[in-house]
């Protein structure tokens, strides 16, 4: 064979694998670039996916009710029972005698026993749910509008004669009432009040007075008390 021919063979040859290997490596840098470049790509979707499923999930979670009291998870704890007499609001003091009985906390049922017919009996709040235990009073909503809309429902039943029951809202602080509402209880059997209420976004309690019943000894049994925040 000539060796003209076969050195330009060789030399053909050896061109050819260089060319090649030089090929591969450019090609597979440009494919590790590219794979980077796609990771980095999806870990910016991937982020940008968990981000938007939070803000929908904090947009849901928002707006659902939200549970300031049950009775059925309460504690003797949470409530607490006053003998008071009434309350003469044009004379801006209390009048008259005081409400005579006594109340029980039972497996998230209240039970009020009245002696006489005078006064109120108070039965008030003191332990409301938060996230981070209970409080004595339901704390304004700092993410919320001017305006709260409550929602009050119990079930209940007298024994002995009709019994009022008075829903109170009132500020946490001082004595100032913000609104009522008066519901009778005259049912032997178990039945469903509900009230529905639009308050101010500020601080408040709630108590609940017995007041004006129709007979003494008799009693009123509260179950299923929730106060409820919806939005």
């Amino acid at each position: 064979m000539n060796i003209t021919i076969l050195t330009a063979a060789i030399s053909g040859l050896v061109t050819g694998i260089v060319v090649s290997v030089l090929n591969y490596f450019l090609n597979k840098r440009k494919t590790d670039v590219e794979i980077t470049k796609l990771k980095a790509e999806t870990e910016k979707l991937i982020k940008e996916t968990q981000n938007l499923s939070k803000k929908i999930d904090e947009g849901l979670s928002a707006n659902k009710p939200v549970t300031h009291f049950e009775s059925s998870k309460a504690s003797n704890f949470d409530i607490v029972g006053v003998n008071a007499k009434n309350w003469d609001s044009n004379q801006n003091k209390e009048i008259g005698e005081k409400a005579g009985g006594d109340f029980s906390f039972t497996n998230g049922m209240i039970n009020i026993n009245r002696t006489n017919m005078n006064g109120r009996f108070q039965i008030k709040i003191v332990g409301f749910t938060t996230d981070n235990g209970t409080v004595d009073f339901i704390k304004k909503d700092v993410t919320a509008g001017t305006v709260r809309k409550i929602h009050v429902s119990l079930e209940a039943k007298i024994i002995g004669g009709s019994h009022n029951l008075d829903v109170i809202f009132k500020k946490a602080e001082g004595n100032t009432w913000i609104t009522h509402k008066t519901i009778q209880i005259n049912n032997t059997n178990w039945a469903t009040f509900d009230i529905y209420v639009r308050l101010s976004n500020e601080d408040f309690v709630l108590r609940i007075d017995d007041k004006d019943i129709e007979k003494a000894p008799s009693s009123l049994q509260i179950r299923n008390l929730k106060i409820i925040e919806t939005f």
